[in-house]
């Protein structure tokens, strides 16, 4: 009778170990779901904000063109977008003006 108890205690065990398993797979898949969706969506909201500032950019009137075109090229504030050929350095758009 012992024997019979601690191996239907062993089997519920088991079974509640696949269980949790199982669920923790399907919280882990809903969770890489959710990610991609809302990654989805930030990338969207970007891309959005970034055609309404071209958007603004092209009805202002301009001295120059320097400011539409860091608006076309710019990817991030921090980061020099133009490489010089020869040197291979790189350098702002703020060259181009001569």
């Amino acid at each position: 009778m012992q024997e019979t108890h601690h191996f239907c205690f062993c089997i519920r065990r088991k079974i509640s170990s696949i269980a949790e398993s199982k669920s923790a797979q399907r919280v882990s898949s809903k969770h890489i779901y959710l990610r991609k969706k809302l990654n989805k969506k930030k990338e969207k909201k970007r891309s959005k904000e970034a055609s309404e500032k071209l958007e603004k950019l092209m009805k202002e009137v301009h001295t120059d063109n320097i400011q539409v075109m860091k608006g076309l090229i710019y990817a991030k504030e921090d980061q020099l977008p133009l490489l010089k050929g020869d040197t291979e350095t790189r350098d702002s758009i703020e060259v181009l003006r001569s």
